[in-house]
């Protein structure tokens, strides 16, 4: 089989991106973690070399929502690309999506999986539900996802494990909040709705996800969710990160919050040169997956 080759970074939101070395062969996968997310918008998939921590290959595909469905793209993709013809020593499916739940684990029963869900007002019935421990806060994420796709998947590697991205948001942010003293938000943004995770203290107390199209969506969401946690935004520190985060949005941001910054780069193992064109922190949940394998 050829080698895989490389091609350039490109600056466009709507163009794929294809980071991957030119020598990547099955030889090498097959001690790799393999780390794709799906979401209505984009298939987005990293490669991390196991033997030596460090992230290799990085991919995405945006999905022509006018074309044809989620599923048939990446179908399409799957069957036009060598790398998902290797196999990797490990897998792991992240599904992005707003159809979850939390429930601290000591309280959650699995018989009632469904009717947490549908207390949230995040239930579909033509989804499958699903749960995933968040092992830094001892809560349970109670998710849904699209069967077909990941029966897809399964096709092509039976044995990936299946998490979401709110699992890959609150596992990393936890780390990176160990030691603080005062109130941390975290804004993921991205093409069609926004997350905000909230630590007081380096306690975990508050994680969503809303819709938006403008800065001022996302200001009127991130003032509300702080409102109802009795959170002063002057005294509470904001990181950004995502794909959508620009200079207008800090600057609204700021008129509100003395603190505004966005995420320094953060992925907890190293990365390949290669992938030094990706902005910092743009694909988070993708590149940080293996925190909740």
């Amino acid at each position: 089989m050829s080698n895989i080759s490389s091609v350039a970074l490109s600056t466009e939101r709507s163009a794929n991106i294809f980071l991957v070395q030119n020598n990547f062969s099955q030889q090498t996968a097959g001690h790799c973690l393999l780390q794709l997310q799906v979401s209505d918008d984009s298939l987005t998939v990293s490669i991390l070399d196991k033997s030596t921590a460090k992230l290799i290959g990085f991919a995405a595909f945006v999905f022509d929502k006018l074309k044809s469905s989620v599923l048939l793209q990446i179908k399409s993709i799957f069957k036009t690309n060598d790398l998902f013809k290797l196999d990797f020593a490990q897998v792991v499916f992240v599904i992005r999506n707003r159809h979850f739940t939390f429930i601290p684990s000591p309280f959650f029963e699995i018989g009632n999986a469904d009717s947490y869900l549908k207390a949230s007002s995040y239930y579909n019935q033509n989804l499958k539900t699903s749960h995933k421990i968040i092992e830094s806060v001892k809560a349970i994420n109670v998710f849904q996802y699209d069967p077909e796709i990941i029966d897809y998947l399964h096709h092509y590697y039976s044995k990936g494990t299946v998490t979401h991205h709110h699992n890959v948001l609150i596992e990393g942010f936890s780390l990176l909040t160990r030691f603080n003293i005062s109130n941390q938000v975290f804004v993921n943004l991205t093409d069609t709705f926004f997350d905000v995770v909230v630590f007081i203290k380096s306690k975990f107390v508050f994680a969503n996800s809303f819709y938006f199209k403008t800065s001022e969506d996302v200001v009127y969401y991130l003032l509300f969710s702080l409102e109802q946690l009795g959170l002063n935004a002057k005294s509470s520190k904001v990181s950004l990160l995502g794909n959508k985060v620009d200079e207008q949005l800090n600057d609204k941001i700021a008129e509100y919050f003395n603190a505004v910054e966005r995420l320094p780069l953060t992925s907890f193992v190293g990365r390949d040169e290669a992938l030094q064109a990706l902005k910092s922190n743009e694909y988070f949940t993708t590149e940080n997956a293996f925190l909740c394998v």
